[in-house]
């Protein structure tokens, strides 16, 4: 089995600077500025030229002062360093860790025990010479060369069910293959089958756990945050144009007369699935659609358009719109309307009866076999409004913005006395079909049913 040496060094992505006292490191996340002497400065110039040779266990080969020690381990922390694998094949490969809680497995399971990779990793394409492996249980990332990817795709089958490790490696001494497994079982990758981190896992759908992990800080070293990635672009507008026929919606007459007092109201606020069957008047819809989700005032920030509105929204972004299939409302011909917040009225989008409108009756399915409802609002998300100022989070924001709304609207119906019932999940694609709306542009993002009671 081809043996391979470790060695420590810099990430790419790091910039060093030196000044007569201090060393300052900097990444797109962090910014390391210690006060330094000559000698330490030498090190970390080296280091960053050279690397630092470890031995098995990580440790360096040769002795170190415990002060310079001290200054790598303040990089590691930082997760500004990297260990360079070389031996296993042509190419090195890359280990990096994503927070402070990755632990090298030193030592290998003893014959009888079985390992299986890591249901939480996950293999990426990073360009079009590298690949990767990242793992948020295990906070690791194994970056290799295309070129390598055959080996690593028959190893992961391998151990996508459970295998003896130490008779994998016996089986492919001669071959890459033995030493690629025995480096992600040192990196966690591949973990023994009673390995108590295994558990929490359960119940976790990958695609869940991946959104959780590179949105919050943490377990990520992704940019995360307002970083305004597209500034050398025009902004996405903050209202969306109307280009169809628009239907004038009637003001409030008056302030609704709320039932109860606002406490009252959160007390009072629960789901309703069933609907009379009469159709729903045109005022308390107006009402809703007025003080729910109208804009209230416009201008700029700096270069960048906002409005407000009666509900909050990360950045002023704003960028969900709303999207109305009328089933049963007095005054309203059925079909799909979005609702233009600056004109308090509703666009025509498609003229489509009720009983052939697939949205009303899915959202009747999924509320758990009820009758499709006499309205059903859809929320959109204008991606670009969110991803042009942040980076990392822009998904889970939106999905943070669809529940204010449905809390929001849940207050707003309980006040004036309808019903309401927001809707775990939708069919983005059967929305897109209908409304010709670009799936990765302007997507479904949300649901919420109501009407009279």
């Amino acid at each position: 089995m081809p043996d391979f040496t470790i060695s420590k060094q810099l990430r790419t992505n790091i910039q060093l600077n030196f000044e007569s006292d201090k060393i300052i490191a900097r990444s797109a996340v962090h910014l390391f500025r210690i006060p330094a002497n000559q000698e330490q400065i030498r090190f970390i110039q080296d280091f960053a030229k050279f690397g630092l040779m470890l031995q098995t266990d990580l440790m360096p080969q040769e002795a170190i002062s415990q002060p310079l020690l001290h200054l790598v381990n303040q990089l590691d922390s930082l997760n500004f360093t990297q260990l360079q694998i070389q031996g296993i094949t042509h190419e090195a490969m890359y280990i990096q860790r994503l927070n402070k809680s990755f632990e090298w497995q030193t030592s290998l399971p003893d014959a009888t025990r079985e390992v299986i990779f890591n249901q939480s990793a996950q293999l990426q394409r990073v360009d079009i010479d590298q690949y990767q492996i990242e793992d948020p249980l295990a906070a690791v990332r194994l970056l290799f060369a295309s070129q390598d990817l055959p080996a690593i795709s028959q190893i992961l089958f391998h151990f996508g069910k459970v295998t003896k490790l130490a008779t994998f490696i016996e089986q492919n001494y001669a071959s890459s293959h033995g030493s690629i497994a025995q480096l992600m079982y040192h990196c966690l990758l591949l973990q023994t089958t009673n390995s108590p981190q295994l558990k929490p896992l359960e119940q976790w759908d990958s695609h869940d756990l991946s959104i959780h992990t590179h949105s919050r800080i943490g377990r990520t070293d992704h940019t995360i945050g307002a970083t305004w990635r597209f500034e050398n672009q025009p902004p996405p507008p903050a209202i969306k144009p109307t280009t169809g026929s628009l239907v004038a919606l009637p003001l409030p007459t008056a302030p609704p007369q709320l039932k109860a007092n606002l406490f009252n109201i959160i007390e009072q606020r629960k789901s309703v699935r069933q609907f009379s069957q009469h159709a729903m008047p045109l005022q308390p819809l107006a009402d809703l659609l007025y003080y729910g989700l109208r804009i209230t005032d416009q201008g700029m920030v700096n270069d960048w358009p906002v409005t407000d509105r009666p509900y909050p929204s990360g950045g002023k972004a704003y960028e969900l719109e709303f999207y109305l299939s009328i089933g049963r409302c007095e005054g309203l011909q059925q079909g799909i309307y979005r609702y233009a917040p600056e004109q308090h009225a509703l666009e025509l989008v498609k003229s489509i009866a009720a009983q052939h409108n697939p949205l009303l009756a899915n959202a009747g399915q999924i509320a758990g076999d009820a009758p499709a409802p006499p309205v059903l609002i859809t929320m959109t998300a204008r991606f670009d409004r969110v991803m042009y100022k942040y980076q990392s989070i822009s998904y889970s924001l939106i999905l943070k913005h669809v529940g204010v709304v449905q809390h929001h609207l849940y207050l707003l119906t309980t006040a004036l006395g309808l019903g309401g019932c927001a809707l775990g999940s939708g069919n983005s694609q059967t929305f897109a079909d209908l409304t010709k709306l670009d799936f990765f542009v302007e997507g479904a993002v949300g649901e919420f049913m109501l009407g009279a009671i």
